[in-house]
């Protein structure tokens, strides 16, 4: 067994369980760390999205969002994140139901888990790093500032590629997103996380839906 897969104690164990996560994960601490450097890009922008949405977006659209912080946070082992996810996704399918007007009790509790979450799995990141590499100086764990950055001309042929094979349920997808996250500004865009999110779950269909969206808005 991997020392790192039988390590037991890890930091912010009250909100990240990291032995069950790589567990689920096959014990490859390498794509685990990965899928929570994506997530943890993710997170620090995820409360002012979720604050903006609140008020203007459809109620299916938000329980999709929330349906997605839900699992990535579950697959990570950050289940603090993951059950105040899960209510909140609850809350806004059973205002749908009844036809009734939206809450947003859930919302700041939400919001201040995510930034606490986000600062749990950095150190877990720290702490992993650490042990895989004993002696080496820490990890520069820090996630990239949203940029604005115009990928059109770069990738939209590239983009639309993926699409189809998504749509195919073509393993390649896999390599051609691999090839697409060497673009830092594309791996750090903002617009492109929920992309980057599906694909390392390889959730093709969420995957496409994200893909059709990126192109739906060239």
């Amino acid at each position: 067994m991997n020392s790192v897969e039988a390590e037991t104690s890890w930091p912010d164990a009250d909100r990240v369980e990291v032995s069950a996560a790589l567990q689920r994960l096959g014990g490859d601490p390498a794509f685990y760390q990965r899928i929570v450097r994506n997530f943890c890009a993710d997170l620090v922008t995820q409360p002012e999205r979720l604050r903006a949405m609140v008020p203007t977006a459809k109620a299916n659209d938000l329980a999709a969002t929330l349906h997605t912080l839900k699992g990535t946070s579950s697959t990570v082992g950050a289940h603090k994140l993951a059950a105040l996810a899960a209510d909140a996704e609850r809350a806004v399918k059973e205002q749908m139901a009844a036809n009734a007007p939206a809450t947003t009790e859930w919302l700041e509790p939400l919001c201040h888990e995510v930034t606490a979450s986000e600062a749990a799995l950095t150190r877990v990141l720290q702490a992993m790093h650490q042990r895989l590499n004993p002696g080496a100086p820490p990890l520069a764990v820090q996630a990239p500032a949203p940029v604005a950055t115009d990928w059109r001309a770069a990738w939209l042929p590239r983009l639309q590629q993926l699409a189809r094979l998504l749509a195919d349920s073509d393993m390649a997808a896999l390599e051609l997103h691999d090839e697409m996250l060497q673009d830092a500004s594309l791996a750090a865009d903002p617009a492109w996380q929920p992309l980057h999110s599906a694909m390392e779950m390889m959730d093709f269909e969420q995957a496409l839906t994200a893909a059709n969206t990126l192109l739906a808005d060239t």
